[in-house]
């Protein structure tokens, strides 16, 4: 019984992971409410979260070691709610809302980088794979409530869109609820020396972790680019308005959904294959968007983008946990999501600038660039064996 409650609470943060993305199905409308601002400067509202994440990362990696991971969450839960509602009050230029969507991505940084953590806290080795898929499947109900609630009040106005963040005031209170006030991390360091940690976090930047840091940066390059442009790709294709975009929004987070509930059965026989085979599937879904020529291949492609999402964020922070020490997996996350911060932040300006280089600035080559590189990535995982050799320092004992 305790477990489940645990369970219910760790499964409330997890719907907050994503809140970022509510301003999705409304850049659209953004981007015709400002005319006089650039495509890039508008998705910045997106990416600039993953920049701010990167601060609240190596924030909340250093605070979680002597501060409750409860705390951190509710802190975290409690900025998503109050950040994420002022533009529908404050929204008078694209500065504030980059600004708010900003200090919306510290907030969740502090959900994020936690999260891993409580799981590593409460179950085993053998328990984690499923709790790890059944928290991805749970942001993904998370994300699509805010979604589908942020494309259907868009269409009277963006800034009605903004109204999805009330969402966080109800998992703020599930979380406070059900979440354990002891820290079973924070009651260990504060039995030990304080050099000990130190000493662990050099030694945890081992090939591994670093290459698992850079696997991250190219997941939420690839990531950003379906986030920044699916919506856009609609309108430029006239296949839908806000509205449309909100429910192709929605079906991406059913895919997600589907794929964390099955994360436990797919890792029985295919744990060696799933942190690659997210790539193919972003790949692919990549490919079918961007030659969508109705509205229900979008979807489609929506559905495989949302499944290959959920597979990477199960599989890489679970991987994380398994290459670090216990006490250092918060920092181990931080360092992960630090890393694909800097991929999603990175992603406007450096894929808009080889799209314009060689096709244009049509959002259906920033797709197709997306696809190549997944592609290539996955390539590169299955041949170098990467995942089976992570496992194998589990095996070994060797953290």
């Amino acid at each position: 019984m305790k477990k489940l409650k645990i369970q219910i609470g760790i499964y409330a943060l997890s719907m907050m992971t994503m809140a970022s993305l509510v301003v999705s199905p409304i850049i659209g409308l953004i981007t015709r409410a400002f005319p006089n601002n650039s495509v890039s400067s508008v998705q910045m509202i997106i990416s600039i979260s993953n920049l701010t994440g990167l601060v609240s990362a190596f924030i909340v990696g250093k605070l979680a070691i002597t501060i409750a991971k409860r705390t951190l969450a509710l802190w975290g839960t409690a900025g998503v709610f109050v950040f994420g509602l002022a533009p529908y009050f404050i929204h008078n230029s694209v500065l504030e809302l980059i600004i708010f969507s900003g200090l919306v991505g510290f907030a969740i940084g502090f959900v994020t980088n936690v999260i891993p953590a409580l799981i590593a806290d409460y179950f085993d080795d053998n328990e984690r794979q499923t709790v790890m898929g059944r928290y991805v499947a749970a942001s993904s109900i998370g994300a699509m409530i805010m979604l589908y609630i942020s494309g259907a009040l868009g269409v009277r106005n963006f800034q009605s869109g903004y109204l999805a963040y009330l969402f966080a005031g109800l998992v703020f209170i599930i979380a406070m609820i059900c979440l354990p006030k002891i820290d079973t991390t924070v009651n260990q360091v504060r039995n030990k020396s304080q050099n000990s940690p130190k000493v662990s976090i050099i030694k945890m930047f081992n090939v591994r972790v670093v290459s698992l840091m850079c696997v991250a940066i190219a997941f939420m390059i690839i990531n950003n680019i379906w986030n920044n442009n699916y919506a856009l790709f609609l309108s430029q294709a006239k296949l839908g308005n806000s509205n449309t975009a909100g429910i192709v929004s929605t079906i991406f987070q059913l895919g997600g959904l589907v794929s964390g509930l099955l994360m436990g059965k797919m890792a029985k026989f295919a744990r060696n294959y799933l942190l690659g085979g997210a790539f193919v599937l972003s790949g692919l879904s990549l490919l079918l968007l961007a030659y969508a020529p109705n509205i229900a291949v979008a979807i489609v492609a929506a559905f495989v983008n949302g499944y290959s999402m959920s597979m990477y964020f199960a599989q890489g922070p679970f991987l994380m946990t398994l290459l670090v020490p216990g006490v250092l997996i918060p920092m181990g996350s931080a360092l992960l999501n630090a890393a694909g911060a800097i991929g999603g932040f990175a992603e406007p300006i450096l894929i808009n600038k080889i799209n314009e280089t060689i096709w244009g600035s049509m959002a259906q080559g920033t797709l197709l660039i997306g696809a190549i590189a997944s592609l290539i990535i996955a390539i590169i995982l299955y041949v170098s064996k990467f995942q089976k050799k992570c496992f194998s320092v589990q095996e070994k004992g060797q953290k």
